[in-house]
Formats: C-alpha cells, sequence, structure tokens
C-alpha cells in the first residue's frame, strides 16, 4: 500500500515533484507517474493498482488538469473505489467545470509559494486523518480486487479474526468517510458465508468422528471373537493363521484410524472453543462500546442543559439592553436546545449579510463578548467561531474608519482566524460553512491579500450546495476584487455571470451598473484611444440596459449622465443627469456636474 496518488497534469510537473519531496521528507509513500508515454493498456492498469493501493488520492488542480481526459479517468477510478479525495489548488481555474466529484471537497491552496509550508501541513492533516480506518478500507479493497479476478474463490476469502475485524470494519463505516465499497460488502459477506459452512462441516464431521468410534469397537471385538475360535479349532492350520495376522493388521489399521479421527474431533473441538470465547469477547466489546455511547450521550445531553441555563442567566441579566437583544435571548428560552436557537439565528444568509447579527447584539464589542463566552460552553460550535468571526470584522471596519490600519489588521487576522474554526468544525454544505469561506474572502480583501479572497470566492462559487443568492454574492465581491487589482476583464466577466443567472431585476440592474463602472475604469486606465472609445461605449449601453430593468434606478441614470460626459454628448449628458437629480434632489456631484456642463454650453 501507499500513502498517497497523486493525479496531475504534465504541465504542472514541477510543482508535484516540490509537492512529492516534502512528502517523501514526512515519511509519506508517495505514487506519482513521472513518464510522459503514450496511452497503453497495461500502462492504464499499472494506474489503477496504483490508485487501488493508495489510502488518499491527491488532485492537482489546474486548467489544465481540469481539462485532461487522463485525469479525469483517474478521479473516476478513485471515486470507483470510494477512495479518499482531497483537491489541491495550483493554479487558478476562473470558472472552468470541476469534476462533480471534487466539488463537495475542502480545498487546499498551493497558490502562493510562501504558504507552501502551511498548506502542506493541511494536506498532512487530511491524509492522517483515521488513518487506521482509512488502511483498512484500502487493504480490504485490494483483497476484495483479488478475490474478484480469481472468480471469486473461496479461498482467497477471510477468516477467523481477520474476518471478524472485517464485519466489525463494516460496522463503522456506516458512519464514516470513506464509504466501504459495494465490492467490499460482497466480499465480507461471501466470506461470512464460507465461514458459516466450514462451521456446519466441522460440525458434521464432529457426528461422524462419534460415530466411527462406535463402529471401531464393535470392528475390534468381533475380531477379537474370530481370532479365539481359530485357536481352538485348528490351531495347526494354515489358513487360520493367516486369516489371524489379516485380523491383526485390520486391527492395527482401525486403532490408527481412530486416533486419526480422535485428535481431528479434538483439534476441532479445541478450535470451537476458541471460537466461542473470541464471540464472547466481540460481544463484550460491543456492549460495552454501547455503554460509552449511551454516557457520552448523556454527557452531551447535560451539557446542552448547562448551556442552556447559562444562555437563560445571560439574557436575565441583559433584560435592559434594546428591543432586539431582547427578542433574540427570549427565542433562545423558548427554543428546545441552544444548538436549534444559534443555528436558527446564525443560519440566516441575510441576517449576515446585513449585519443584523452583530446589530441584534447592539455593537461588535458585545456581540464578541456574547460569542467568546458562548464558546466556553462549546468549544467547538461552528456558528459561534463565525458569528464571532463577522463580529471582529466589524469591529474591524470601526477603527478603520477612525484612521487606525493597524488595528483594523488585528481585527481582521482574528476574524479570518475564527471563519477558519468554523469551516474546520462545519460540515460541507453547510450554511456556516460556506458562509464562512465568503466571508473569510471579504476579511482577506481588507487585508489586501487578494488572491486568497479570489481563492475563497472562487471555492464558494463552484460548490453544488451552495445557494443562488450565495453565489451571486461572491461573485459581486470576486468582481470587486479583481477591479481593486487592476484585472478588469475578470471584474466584467464575473458581472455578465451575474446577468446569465436572471436572479432579479434588482440584481441584474445592480450587475449592469457594476460592469458599467468597471468598462469606464478600464478605459480611463487604457493608452489605446480605440480601447478607450470602445469601453466607453460598451459601459453606456449597459447603463442603459439597467435602467430599461428599473427606470428610476437613481444610479443608473446619474452615471449614465457622467458616460455621455466622457463621451462629449453633453445633450445627452444633461438629460440624464437632470432625470437623476430630479428623483434624489440630494445627489450633490450630479447637481454639480449637471450646472458644469450647462456652462460649458453657454
Amino acid at each position: 500500500m501507499r500513502d498517497v496518488f497523486i493525479s496531475y497534469s504534465r504541465k504542472d510537473k514541477p510543482f508535484v515533484e516540490r509537492l512529492h519531496q516534502a512528502l517523501e521528507a514526512q515519511n509519506r509513500d508517495t505514487w506519482v507517474d513521472w513518464d510522459d508515454i503514450p496511452l497503453t493498456a497495461e500502462w492504464w492498469q499499472e494506474i489503477q493498482r496504483g490508485i487501488e493501493a493508495a489510502n488518499t488520492f491527491v488532485f492537482v488542480i489546474s486548467p489544465d488538469s481540469l481539462a485532461s481526459q487522463v485525469c479525469g479517468r483517474e478521479i473516476d477510478h478513485a471515486t470507483q473505489h470510494n477512495k479518499r479525495l482531497i483537491p489541491i489548488v495550483y493554479r487558478a481555474i476562473d470558472g472552468l467545470a470541476v469534476h462533480p466529484a471534487l466539488q463537495p471537497m475542502q480545498w487546499i491552496f498551493f497558490q502562493d509559494p510562501e504558504r507552501f509550508e502551511s498548506q502542506l501541513q493541511r494536506l498532512l492533516t487530511e491524509m492522517d486523518r483515521d488513518l487506521d480506518y482509512v488502511r483498512s478500507h484500502t487493504r480490504y479493497q485490494l483483497r476484495a480486487i483479488e478475490w474478484q479476478n480469481q472468480k471469486r474463490n473461496e479461498s482467497f476469502g477471510l477468516k477467523g479474526d481477520e474476518l471478524r475485524s472485517a464485519e466489525a470494519w463494516l460496522s463503522q463505516g456506516e458512519i464514516k468517510e470513506p464509504k466501504p465499497t459495494e465490492l467490499q460488502q460482497n466480499y465480507i459477506r461471501a466470506s461470512r458465508s464460507t465461514e458459516d459452512a466450514n462451521e456446519g462441516a466441522r460440525q458434521i464431521l464432529e457426528r461422524a468422528v462419534t460415530k466411527a468410534k462406535r463402529v471401531s469397537l464393535l470392528s475390534l471385538l468381533g475380531i477379537a471373537i474370530a481370532l479365539g475360535v481359530a485357536a481352538i479349532t485348528v490351531p495347526a492350520s494354515i489358513q487360520a493363521q493367516k486369516r489371524a495376522e489379516q485380523a491383526n493388521q485390520d486391527l492395527v489399521k482401525t486403532q490408527e484410524k481412530e486416533r486419526a479421527a480422535t485428535e481431528r474431533a479434538q483439534l476441532a473441538q479445541t478450535q470451537f472453543e476458541q471460537a466461542q470465547k473470541q464471540k464472547k469477547a466481540a460481544a463484550e466489546q460491543a456492549k460495552q462500546a454501547v455503554e460509552k455511547g449511551r454516557i457520552a450521550q448523556q454527557q452531551f445531553t447535560q451539557a446542552q442543559q448547562q448551556a442552556r441555563i447559562a444562555a437563560q442567566q445571560l439574557a436575565q441579566v441583559n433584560q435592559d439592553k434594546q428591543a432586539a437583544k431582547t427578542a433574540f435571548m427570549n427565542l433562545q428560552q423558548e427554543k428546545a436546545g441552544i444548538t436549534a436557537t444559534i443555528n436558527d439565528v446564525i443560519g440566516s444568509s441575510d441576517a449576515i449579510v446585513n449585519g443584523y447579527l452583530v446589530d441584534t447584539l447592539q455593537n461588535s464589542n458585545e456581540a464578541i463578548t456574547f460569542f467568546t463566552n458562548f464558546l466556553k460552553l462549546a468549544p467547538s460550535y461552528a456558528p459561534a467561531f463565525w458569528g464571532r468571526g463577522v463580529a471582529y470584522h466589524k469591529k474591524g471596519d470601526e477603527v478603520a474608519k477612525k484612521g487606525d490600519k493597524v488595528t483594523a489588521e488585528y481585527y481582521y487576522e482574528k476574524s479570518v482566524a475564527d471563519y477558519n474554526r468554523a469551516v474546520e468544525y462545519s460540515s460541507q454544505g453547510n450554511r456556516e460553512n460556506y458562509w464562512s469561506i465568503a466571508h473569510r474572502g471579504v476579511s482577506y480583501r481588507k487585508l489586501r491579500k487578494f488572491q486568497n479572497a479570489i481563492d475563497d470566492f472562487t471555492l464558494v462559487s463552484h460548490r453544488r450546495s451552495t445557494d443562488t443568492w450565495v453565489v451571486i454574492w461572491v461573485l459581486i465581491q470576486r468582481a470587486e476584487t479583481y477591479a481593486e487589482i487592476e484585472d478588469y476583464e475578470n471584474a466584467i466577466a464575473d458581472c455578465q455571470r451575474i446577468i446569465k443567472k436572471k436572479y432579479s431585476d434588482d440584481i441584474t440592474a445592480n450587475a449592469y451598473i457594476r460592469k458599467g463602472d468597471f468598462q469606464i475604469a478600464w478605459s480611463s486606465k487604457s493608452s489605446d484611444k480605440a480601447t478607450q472609445d470602445q469601453n466607453l461605449s460598451d459601459a453606456i449601453a449597459d447603463y442603459h440596459k439597467a435602467i430599461d430593468l428599473k427606470p428610476a434606478n437613481v444610479r443608473a441614470l446619474s452615471l449614465l449622465g457622467y458616460a455621455y460626459n466622457l463621451q462629449g454628448n453633453k445633450k445627452l449628458a444633461l438629460e440624464y443627469l437632470s432625470r437623476a437629480a430630479q428623483l434624489d434632489p440630494q445627489l450633490k456631484w450630479a447637481t454639480e456636474l449637471h450646472d458644469k456642463i450647462q456652462q460649458e454650453l453657454k
């Protein structure tokens, strides 16, 4: 067996060589196909055997590996054998289609060379998770494949203690990952059927031996009588002597058969007694496991009760707070359990996006205190880490507005740390999981770690379990991030992706407006006159499309007037600026630009 099989594109070979060396340095036995040779049946069989014998299947994500048919076949084979899959991202894929088996997985990002060592430790941690179970998964799959290849020959089945261990492992597979394969299940069940049949045969043999003992005693008695008669009637007869010698030989053979049968019976009895002892020991272990589970459940129930009491006490202390906070605490008291309560409050995506979660607790300091106290009661509760991460981020925004960038960065780093814990303690597909990743991207953006932010937004957008609204939100965030690093082409592409989803008129109109903004920004950065003119024309078209959807959108009207002014069409600029000012007289910059253009035309 090998620790890991690495699937990759040959264009990523330098990175894979570094990864391979790092894994080997950590005493991880690694299977990598280094040969760039034409595809043959023998070569593919070797690849299949490598995947089957590996505990973990690592897939290096890049545009080339996603486009590779061979890499796709390798993923399919790993999935067929229920291998543990760990996707690692080496190069950005920018919206390319990802194999369905990889989409729900936790991705590890290796794009930043400076983070290689820290990401390597994350990879090693994932590889070592539940390692005994995973090694058994690989071992039983290899045995099952051998059994299948030998036309399910009974001699390749599991026996005795090994079979009982396999059956115990199979029962664990109901709650563990990766799940047992259908072939493994058939193999273990067939081995049990053979073992039970052999046990039945042993019992039949035991009865036959007992019967043979009775027959041999009667035979001995008959021989003794025959010898006695021969001695009395024909003591001198040669024929009688021969019969006596033959009878004596028969007696010796019968005694030897009896002794052999007795030894076999004793051996069978010994094996039977050992099997009974092992069965009794296994039953006792199962009984102890059930008792431990009962005690653990009891402790968990007690912890829930203590958490509920503590939360009620906290609500009692803060009765004079704002109505929103009081409502939150009352809801907490009314629910059957504290877990369901916090999930109801924290699990609302609208509350997170609009900052209502923190506002419910009045301010960021109060929210941080609340979630910190809560985590003392439930130290691995993902939604609480998520909530405190939001509070830390809001605190960072507050001090940033005051000009304290150093302290703001401190709080953004704290928010990233809490989002990491929320991701660690939550299940893939849960809201707190993908929202924590999405908000971590926002904090990375504040820290100007733009590639990290883009990676997180990309990861959420590729999750099949992610809500459509969340995908739109992260696409907006990613577009804004691209614009910050002046990658306007990708920013515009993300706006176009939002437009194609046709989620609602409001969202589509806003996507057209942001797309127009990026077109104008790109135009201002370009030194090519043709590119400037084309981007400006595209921006004007986008603002018109936004107005078609939402005719009273002040932002679209005012920006369209601004764009027409840049294009030199003063008449249309005045028209749209005037419409915007009528809808919102407080829009100072639009009014000032309108008056300036009028002065220029006089």
